[in-house]
């Protein structure tokens, strides 16, 4: 059962279709094939059988027909219109009969009758020889050939009507035997493929049967397996951990196996999503923590720039203190500067003043 299932679905529906098709083909033939044997049956009674028994009973009714008129002439005028008639009846008798006998011959297809045609064919020229000597002595034997005629027509030519018809009478009676054994065949052949007929409708129905019981559990079995994973999935508490357990090669197992893969890839990845979560969470505790030391930092750092802040002030006041210092001490310093220059141009002034004094004196001291 496993290459079964692991055929596709486009197999799956198709074989057994095609098993249907073939039992209804295989009904179909054998209907056919009786249809033929019975039409061959009936084809050779009515073709064979019939035609041979007709051939026989007719070449019986005109050896009869022509023994009457045998009979009849004895008793009749020679020179009446009614002894012509019975003569040309008899003649036509004895000629249709070896007729229908030659055609039985032709048409049989018994080796045994066949095998009888020279005794039967023997035989009638024996009759046919008689009977026409009977008609010869009465036309034209005058008594004496009536006489004869009476005496070869009960003697010697009953004998030999008697013995050639009993050779028809037989071959009448094996025909109707063959016939009635070709009826008695085609009987059994009709009963035989009747009982073929319906053994094959049973089978056909049991397949049936088969089909609908078991062909949907290919398809459904897996198919409930794959929907429940599904379902599992979908409830939000699903294991990922189960698989779905679909072996075969079918297009279902194509998509358990998909199926099989994603959760495996799912899990994975949940797994590692969990160890993520994890150090995430750590990392939090810790960042909590650097936070905690971060805002005691800032509060501290806080406090610093409240000093430093005051300490700034503080010193805006001294750097101002020292800056009024600055400017005044500027101003001095310019004051200081104005009176530099000032004792500055006093004193080129006392030199050059000097210097004129010191030339007044070396002029004078050189007078």
């Amino acid at each position: 059962m496993a290459w079964l299932n692991n055929l596709g679905f486009r197999w799956k529906l198709t074989l057994p279709i095609a098993l249907l098709a073939l039992l209804l083909m295989t009904t179909a033939l054998i209907g056919v094939q009786l249809s033929n044997r019975l039409g061959e049956d009936v084809t050779r009674l009515a073709d064979e059988f019939l035609p041979e028994l007709d051939n026989l009973l007719q070449a019986d009714r005109d050896l009869y027909q022509a023994l009457v008129a045998e009979r009849s002439m004895i008793f009749v005028d020679t020179n009446s219109d009614g002894y012509k008639k019975l003569t040309a009846m008899h003649d036509e008798n004895i000629g249709q009969a070896r007729e229908r006998i030659m055609k039985f011959f032709q048409t049989t297809r018994s080796e045994s009758a066949r095998g009888r045609e020279q005794e039967l064919l023997t035989l009638f020229n024996k009759w046919s020889d008689t009977t026409q000597e009977i008609e010869h002595q009465r036309s034209e034997g005058g008594r004496i050939g009536r006489s004869t005629a009476i005496e070869l027509s009960f003697n010697e030519g009953v004998t030999q009507f008697e013995t050639m018809r009993q050779v028809i009478d037989e071959l009448t009676g094996q025909v109707q035997a063959d016939a009635a054994a070709e009826v008695e065949n085609a009987h059994k052949t009709t009963d035989s493929n009747q009982v073929i007929q319906m053994t094959t409708l049973a089978v056909g129905l049991l397949f049936c049967l088969l089909v609908a019981l078991f062909f949907p559990l290919l398809v459904t079995r897996p198919l409930g397996r794959v929907i429940s994973a599904i379902e599992d999935l979908a409830s939000g508490d699903g294991d990922l951990t189960l698989r779905v357990s679909v072996d075969s090669k079918d297009e279902l197992g194509q998509l358990s196996g998909s199926l099989n893969q994603f959760l495996d890839k799912l899990h994975s990845l949940i797994k590692r999503a969990a160890a993520t979560s994890g150090q995430v969470r750590e990392a939090s505790g810790k960042m909590l923590q650097l936070n905690s030391q971060t805002q005691e930092m800032i509060t501290n750092q806080h406090s610093s720039t409240d000093m430093v802040a005051t300490a700034i002030n503080e010193m805006a006041a001294t750097v101002q203190e020292i800056a009024q210092s600055a400017s005044n001490a500027a101003d001095g310093a310019r004051t200081a500067d104005a009176d530099a220059r000032k004792g500055s141009e006093r004193v080129d002034s006392s030199a050059i003043s000097i210097r004129d004094l010191a030339q007044d004196v070396e002029r004078a001291a050189e007078v």
